[in-house]
This record gives C-alpha cells, structure tokens and sequence, in this order.
C-alpha cells in the first residue's frame, strides 16, 4: 500500500496528468468565454479564435420531398425498371421486389449579409457561417453581401481555405463598411436573382442591424415579396440581444411584419443558437410558419414573440 502511493505521488510530482487535466479545464473555460464574449468587443486574437469556431459549425437542417425518386426497401411504389432488370437472371421471374420513395433533400440556403460599417465586425464571422454552410456538400447555398448594392459572392466562397475565400470575398466587393441601402438591395435580388437563385422551398437568412438610408416603404414591399418567395424567412440582428429590444430602426421597423424567425447575433453562442432553430426545423419537418406578421425571437436559447410598438400594420 505504501509503495503506491509513493508511486501515486511521483506521478503527481511529474505533472503530467494533473497538467493534461489543468490544460484541458483551462482550454475549455476559454472556449466558454469567448462563446459568450459579444463581437464587437473581442480583440484580434480573439477574433481567430472565433473564426476556427464558426468553420467548425454543422447544423443539421430541415429535408425536404424532391420531385426525384430514390430506391428504398420502405418505398412504397414498386421500382418497375429496375426489378425487372434485377430478375432477368431469373428468367424474369419476378423474385426479388425492388421499391421506390422520394427522395429527401435538405433544403437551399440563400445568405443575404449586410456589410456596412455598422455591421464590419459580425459580417465576417456570418460569412463564414454561410461558408461553413456552403462546404455541406449536399447543401445548395447562395452567399450575397450589401451595402449601397447587392453583390453575389457565392463562387468567392466556393474554396477550401476560409481565409483566403473571405479575401476574395472583400476584394470582389467595392462597398464594404460603407452605407446601407436594404430596400434597394432586396429589390436588385428580387429582381435579379430570386428565379435563378432561389426556391420556394427555400430558407433565406438575412444578416442586418436594420440600419438604413433608403425608403423604408421600399423594404417593407420588397421584404413582403421576398418573404412570399421563400419557405422561411431568418433575420439575424446583433442589436436583438438586448433585454428591451424593439424593432424601432427605419429598415428593421419596415421588415419586421415579414420576418418569421427573428435572432440575436451578438456573439458566438446566437450562432450556435442558429444552429439550434436549424437543426429544430429538421426535426420537426415544418410546413410554413404562420404569418402574423410578429415574428418568432430568439434568444438566449428561448423563444418569444416581441410585439411591435409604434410601428403601424
């Protein structure tokens, strides 16, 4: 007995598990606080960090029924091409039955990111959320960025390196940390690009404080458009965080009505917490949401309805 606990104790001198375990408690109380640090104030360093934790983020999403079909032995129409080529070595006796069903595709993405000044900071890290998104192979995602105007930037995104995509990304665009023009922005990607990009099955996550220079009464018709356009409508909005929040910004006033999920970004975790409401839409394969024109918040992992107060209907 006496032998090992000398031994227990040279163990303890060397340091080498106390140290293992000291290093690992003290690695992941670091990640902890930089999950729940707010963007805004994190230094360089600290930002890095951030960036190797959204490029390892994967959320599970919602699937939906393709109009193609797959060959499943739950399927519940017959696969008459391929069981009849299956059986010719039986000298066409149908012996082996062989079942079809549709096939199930997770829904298309569509990130609209506002990169004006207001929004430098949180714009590269939802950037690379929608990078993170768009190396799910089996996931169809459209990245655009906006400030005065609209800019696509889904092929700068298409490469292997985060680092060097998010380059391509600043250098692609001319009106990076300048002015916002949201109803402008959407009314080019409705008209331009809705067709061709996106689906109404589709899920489209717009990334903005609200802050804007236009006409609110073009974003409110353009929000109403788009929101026809797509499955569900996601804004992402750091200044939601707060306690008190209320949509009183010009922009974030006029498109509130048409927002169906509403979430707070002001720090890793409401990323996470992104992820969450994703995965819950692929868990419970969801019909659209019901348009009342008050949106679902979410925040500190909890959902509320924030009513709208001095906004008109």
């Amino acid at each position: 007995v006496e032998g090992a606990a000398e031994e227990g104790t040279d163990a303890d001198a060397d340091g080498s598990p106390l140290e293992d375990e000291d290093s690992a408690s003290k690695s992941w109380s670091e990640r902890e606080r930089l999950m729940h640090k707010p963007v805004d104030r994190m230094s360089p360093d600290e930002l890095r960090d951030a960036d190797r934790l959204v490029d390892q983020v994967r959320p599970r999403l919602e699937m939906r029924r393709a109009r193609r079909q797959e060959l499943h032995r739950h399927g519940r129409l017959l696969a008459a091409r391929q069981m009849y080529r299956a059986n010719l070595q039986n000298g066409g006796d149908l012996v082996e039955w062989i079942w079809r069903r549709p096939a199930m595709r997770p829904r298309s993405i569509t990130v609209i990111c506002d990169i004006s000044g207001s929004m430098e900071r949180h714009s590269r890290l939802l950037i690379r959320f929608a990078m993170a998104l768009h190396r799910m192979s089996n996931v169809r995602t459209e990245a655009f960025v906006f400030g005065t105007h609209l800019s696509r930037v889904t092929h700068e995104l298409a490469g292997r390196d985060p680092d060097v995509a998010l380059d391509h990304v600043t250098n692609a665009v001319t009106d990076w940390s300048g002015g916002t023009r949201i109803g402008e922005s959407l009314r080019q990607f409705n008209s331009d690009w809705a067709r061709r990009t996106l689906r109404s099955s589709g899920v489209v996550i717009i990334v903005s404080d609200g802050w804007d220079r236009g006409d609110p009464n073009l974003v409110r018709r353009e929000m109403a458009r788009l929101q026809r356009s797509c499955h569900r409508l996601i804004w992402l909005d750091p200044l939601a965080g707060t306690e008190y929040y209320q949509p009183l910004a010009g922009g974030m006033a006029a498109a509130y009505p048409f927002i169906d999920d509403l979430v707070a970004v002001n720090d890793l975790a409401s990323l996470y917490r992104l992820g969450e409401l994703l995965a819950e839409m692929a868990d419970h394969r969801s019909r659209r949401p019901d348009r009342n024109g008050v949106p679902r918040v979410h925040r500190d992992s909890n959902v509320e309805l924030v009513p709208r107060i001095g906004i008109s209907a």
